[in-house]
């Protein structure tokens, strides 16, 4: 069976920005960012540090609603002063709705742990007490072994960073078993 992503293409809007000198529209890979295709199972957007791969995903999670932090659609959304590449971006949506989305960023997985504690939703959803009771790489495949049940959009931000060789290997199968959940359903 042949699967549409629910997100199937993004781009900026250009004729809403006043300036490409300024940040983030200065960033080349931004101010030359053509439409981007989105395959039914997984993306991959790759490339070298500062070339504006966070910057673009999470201006896709804010967005879809996520909030930059990362988390849940049920989790607070803050802003960030100057980043607004959210605003100036246009994207097609299929019509099969995911039912779960998730946005795990490297860099403020100790603010959604903190959140996820005050909420006290740790232990049900996550298969620990506390994410901070865990080392950093624990804590990303507690979130992706527990939390993430399929027929979802997932957005990760350098889940490598926390993970040694061995895990990103497990990481990578826990990608692959959701990607395989999606399909069966």
């Amino acid at each position: 069976m042949d699967f549409k992503p629910y997100l199937q293409e993004i781009g900026l809007i250009e004729e809403s920005i006043e300036s490409f000198a300024n940040y983030p529209f200065n960033i080349p890979a931004i101010k030359m960012m053509p439409v981007i295709k989105f395959h039914a199972d997984v993306t991959f957007i790759v490339g070298e540090n500062g070339s504006g791969k966070s910057t673009f995903i999470e201006s896709l999670a804010q967005w879809l609603g996520l909030s930059r932090e990362g988390g849940s659609n049920q989790s607070r959304v803050t802003e960030r002063a100057g980043l607004s590449l959210s605003n100036h971006l246009r994207g097609v949506k299929g019509v099969r709705k995911p039912s779960d989305y998730f946005f795990l960023r490297a860099e403020s997985l100790y603010n959604v742990a903190t959140y996820l504690d005050e909420v006290g939703r740790v232990a049900q959803n996550y298969g620990v007490n506390s994410l901070h009771e865990c080392s950093h790489g624990e804590s990303f495949l507690a979130i992706m072994a527990n939390r993430l049940g399929g027929n979802g959009l997932y957005l990760f931000d350098e889940p490598e960073a926390a993970l040694s060789p061995t895990r990103q290997l497990t990481a990578l199968n826990l990608i692959d078993t959701l990607v395989k959940k999606n399909h069966s359903s």
